[in-house]
């Protein structure tokens, strides 16, 4: 059943409209903490953030079934799946690539060929950017090629 745009139920939160950008201030607050003051850009350190901002106004929401609601149809949608599962796959493709010993088959067939000085520098920049574009991940491709390149 569609909902008509007009009949859609706005979001009330105590505090007024300027409490809908609370989520936002609080996620960059946290991830700056989390990434300056205690010095973690892990993936696991990144979760937390974004589950303070969602839960603090959660409680400043008038009506809290209708903001769970919107939350849940927020994340259901396209828009909000679709990257989702290109970085869930962008990392398993990351692994499958570290795993497969793929930067250090090419530091050993450099080293076989006689590849030394500048056109290995070449050659690893075009290997990564190979691997960044296959992987989707910069920081993969520094995890997977930093200590063999």
């Amino acid at each position: 059943m569609k909902q008509d745009v007009n009949k859609i139920k706005k979001l009330e939160f105590y505090g007024g409209e300027w409490v809908s950008l609370l989520p936002f201030v609080i996620f960059i607050a946290l991830i700056l903490v989390t990434t300056f003051y205690f010095g973690s850009i892990s993936d696991g350190a990144l979760w937390g953030p974004p589950f303070m901002a969602i839960i603090t106004v959660f409680f400043l929401a008038k009506d809290k079934k209708h903001y769970a609601d919107t939350l849940i149809e927020g994340m259901a949608s396209r828009e909000a799946i679709i990257p989702i599962v290109c970085w869930i796959f962008a990392g398993v493709f990351s692994r499958i690539l570290r795993s497969s010993g793929l930067a250090g088959g090419i530091a050993g067939l450099s080293a076989s060929m006689g590849i030394k000085g500048t056109f290995f520098v070449v050659i690893s920049f075009i290997a990564s950017a190979v691997f960044a574009t296959a992987s989707g991940t910069g920081f993969g491709t520094i995890a997977a090629g930093m200590a063999v390149l």
